[in-house]
């Protein structure tokens, strides 16, 4: 005849192994957490830490202005804008739009990346809203383009665009 253990002491046992499996898992994730950028909703006392390997500064080939139109153009038709007018373009660095708080810091490229900051005006719609919330109208856009790739950053609203003593301190040479 087998004897069974008695069922606390498994439960006892299963439970132990549970915790150590966690405290081990915690200890993992806390190591690997610390690399890892914080997310845009982060509170502002958060320390930022540049991910690494990100594209940095290219100094080129850059784009033309009919590619920045096109890219411009294209991100517009997708917010229900089908012609807006580009107010300004401007050749600057992700790290000097998020100093000026016209975006926040990206996940996909450092912050001396050359980028377009491209502004345009028009009738946009934004429909990527919170759950049970109304999409978000807006007169005027601003876009965050990669300078070599031509790719989209970001895209969003700010009211430091408007400003024209911004934008020229935004503003680097090609």
């Amino acid at each position: 005849m087998i004897k069974r253990p008695n069922k606390w002491m498994v439960v006892s046992a299963l439970s132990i192994i549970i915790i150590a499996l966690l405290a081990f898992s915690a200890l993992a994730m806390g190591e690997k957490v610390s690399n890892v950028p914080l997310p845009l909703n982060a509170s502002s006392e958060s320390e930022y830490k540049m991910p690494k390997n990100l594209p940095g500064k290219s100094g080129g080939p850059y784009l033309s202005s009919t590619e920045i139109e096109k890219v411009s153009v294209d991100v517009a038709k997708a917010r229900g804008e089908l012609s807006p007018s580009i107010i300004d373009s401007i050749m600057t660095t992700h790290g000097l739009l998020i100093e000026e708080g016209v975006f926040s810091p990206s996940y996909s490229v450092a912050n001396d990346r050359e980028v377009y900051l491209v502004t345009l005006t028009g009738e946009f719609t934004f429909t990527r809203v919170r759950p049970g919330a109304d999409p978000i109208k807006a007169s005027y856009v601003n876009i965050e383009i990669d300078a070599t790739t031509g790719d989209v950053l970001a895209v969003g609203t700010s009211t430091a665009t408007k400003d024209k003593e911004i934008l020229q301190r935004l503003k680097i040479s090609e």
